[in-house]
């Protein structure tokens, strides 16, 4: 069985690079390093191979977002 890890980008059009992710997001991709520390998910294709799936990191926004609006 594959894992949807496994296959690369261009198979797999939700998953984007750091660079990709930045730009759509627009911040830097330092930025996006930021944000993978805080939790953003990611997959991990290889040393230096970061991917992130769309929809996963909407989902990590909004609910970031929710977090910091209900914050005192």
């Amino acid at each position: 069985m594959t894992l949807p890890t496994t296959q690369p980008a261009a198979e797999n059009p939700s998953l984007l690079t750091k660079r990709a992710l930045a730009s759509f997001l627009g911040v830097t991709p330092r930025t996006v390093e930021i944000y993978q520390r805080l939790g953003l998910p990611f997959y991990r294709l290889g040393p230096r191979r970061n991917r992130y799936d769309l929809a996963s990191v909407r989902t990590w926004l909004d609910r970031r977002c929710r977090e910091i609006e209900e914050a005192p």
